[in-house]
């Protein structure tokens, strides 16, 4: 608090569900309504990971469950109208937050009770 430029963490971490219409969900080929949103949002950008299939954090994250990916820049769209997930010249910082993501995620995995 004496502080508040500095760092304490590389990123937050939230998770939310969304919900679909019909429509939506036929359009976005989603099998149901049932999609999680996984994101790390650090001081510049936000990425989600939009997970089908009623996937968890404890398990084994798995690519083919993945629906949607989503990158905001914060300096030049901080009302996140554009996705530049695909773009090329976010390529790299996509991949660098996926791997972050899935690092996260993957410390988030239980082992099995025996």
């Amino acid at each position: 608090m004496k502080n508040p430029a500095a760092i304490v963490k590389e990123f937050a971490v939230s998770q939310y569900p969304r919900s679909s219409g019909m429509a939506e969900s036929e359009r976005l080929g989603y099998a149901n309504g049932n999609i999680m949103g996984y994101s790390i949002r650090n001081n510049r950008y936000r990425y989600t990971i939009w997970i089908n299939k009623g996937f968890r954090s404890t398990v084994a994250f798995n690519e083919a469950n993945v629906v949607g990916v989503e990158l905001y820049d914060y300096i030049k769209d901080p009302l996140e109208k554009i996705n530049v997930a695909d773009q090329i010249e976010y390529l790299n910082e996509s991949k660098n937050l996926k791997k972050s993501m899935l690092e996260y995620l993957a410390s988030q995995v239980k082992p099995l009770n025996k």
